[in-house]
């Protein structure tokens, strides 16, 4: 552990549980408190399953009802769509703001650096060719293909 990591553990034990919640929340948002971390916090034995009183046994098929401020989107761009643009929801009108790639896999591949870097999963969006928006399967779809190779 570095001196700086070990400097930042030491202050967070010492604070009493309710602060340090709203330190960690404060700083990195509310949306650490998903049904990932809520699994978590199950396979810890810290809670009863995730989600328990909810009637809604589909939760993993649920597909989300709209892009959020922070969520990724990937279209096609260039001449005659050669190219894929990534940008984010919040940066989605400035086209200063898209990332080009030449395929949609590195697109993809950036879009999974990125999240992993920022240790922060937001929702990630297809535009179609006549500006429809659908969720981006294929990271989790190529998730599932690494895991069944294991």
């Amino acid at each position: 552990m570095t001196d700086l990591k070990a400097e930042i553990w030491d202050v967070l034990v010492s604070l009493d549980s309710k602060t340090l919640l709203q330190v960690i929340t404060d700083y990195h948002g509310m949306q650490i408190l998903d049904d990932g971390f809520a699994g978590f916090l199950a396979d810890e034995g810290l809670m009863e399953q995730a989600g328990g009183d909810d009637d809604d046994d589909d939760e993993e098929d649920e597909q989300p009802e709209g892009p959020g401020d922070d969520d990724y989107f990937i279209l096609d761009c260039g001449p005659l769509g050669s190219k894929t643009a990534v940008c984010v929801q919040s940066g989605w009108a400035d086209k200063s703001k898209y990332k080009q790639f030449d395929t949609e896999e590195k697109a993809a591949k950036a879009i999974k650096e990125d999240m992993a870097a920022q240790k922060y999963w937001p929702n990630v969006w297809k535009e179609d060719d006549h500006g429809g928006i659908t969720p981006y399967n294929a990271l989790a779809d190529e998730e599932a293909k690494g895991e069944k190779k294991s």
